[in-house]
């Protein structure tokens, strides 16, 4: 459905049909996920710290380093950090060589929990997620531009 049918409203211009479009499509598909992140106990913040974490194995990751890359880079690190640590999904340490700074990495639990949660929001977006992939590439490509 039409964003302006959706909502119910008319917009000014273009530019700002869709950048209305293009907030409340996150946060449809932030919705569609949000079942499968209730079901651990986690946030999306939670989800994308241990993407990160795991894309860095066996590395360790800092936490300055993943707060860098967060999609959302307005909640606490710290807490993030230290609920999955409660949880048994990352694991960190005193870095031996800047005693300052932690290591952080993803635990066997947080592997084997972030690939179920991957495929079960990888069935949510084939589902939902209307676009080919020549589609999407463009996309992925207007984004960026409007980024600039």
């Amino acid at each position: 459905m039409e964003i302006s049918k959706e909502i119910k409203t008319n917009f000014l211009n273009n530019k700002n049909m869709a950048m209305v479009n293009l907030m409340y499509t996150a946060n449809w598909f932030r919705d569609l996920n949000k079942n499968i992140l209730k079901k651990y106990n986690l946030l999306p913040q939670h989800y994308n710290v241990l993407r990160i974490v795991k894309g860095k194995y066996p590395d360790a990751s800092c936490p300055s380093d993943i707060k860098s890359v967060m999609l959302d880079k307005g909640p606490d690190i710290t807490r993030l950090i230290d609920k999955l640590v409660s949880m048994g999904y990352i694991e960190r340490c005193l870095n031996q060589s800047n005693r300052r700074s932690m290591d952080i990495r993803i635990s066997d639990k947080g592997t084997h929990v972030l690939k179920e949660m991957t495929q079960l929001m990888e069935a949510v977006r084939d589902q939902h997620f209307g676009l080919s992939e020549e589609e999407a590439l463009t996309l992925s490509q207007l984004l960026d531009k409007a980024r600039l």
